[in-house]
């Protein structure tokens, strides 16, 4: 429903743009929009869709770290 119209738009967002390349190759389609609509622990429960426009650099580390543990 909504959430995904807003991951969608998260993909037309020049903020996202760095977040998207950190999670390349990690995340498939659908897991790129369940982790950008998903409470996310190391943005203290918001999701990255909610925390991107105040603190995309907050977004981009949560990105990186779950890409780490994704992949070793």
């Amino acid at each position: 429903g909504g959430d995904l119209a807003v991951v969608l738009d998260v993909a037309h967002n020049p903020q996202a743009a760095a977040v998207l390349s950190e999670l390349a190759g990690s995340f498939d389609d659908w897991d790129l929009a369940s982790w950008f609509a998903e409470p996310n622990a190391w943005l203290q429960g918001r999701t990255p869709v909610e925390a991107l426009q105040a603190d995309p650099k907050a977004v981009f580390d949560a990105a990186r770290a779950d890409r780490f543990v994704v992949r070793g």
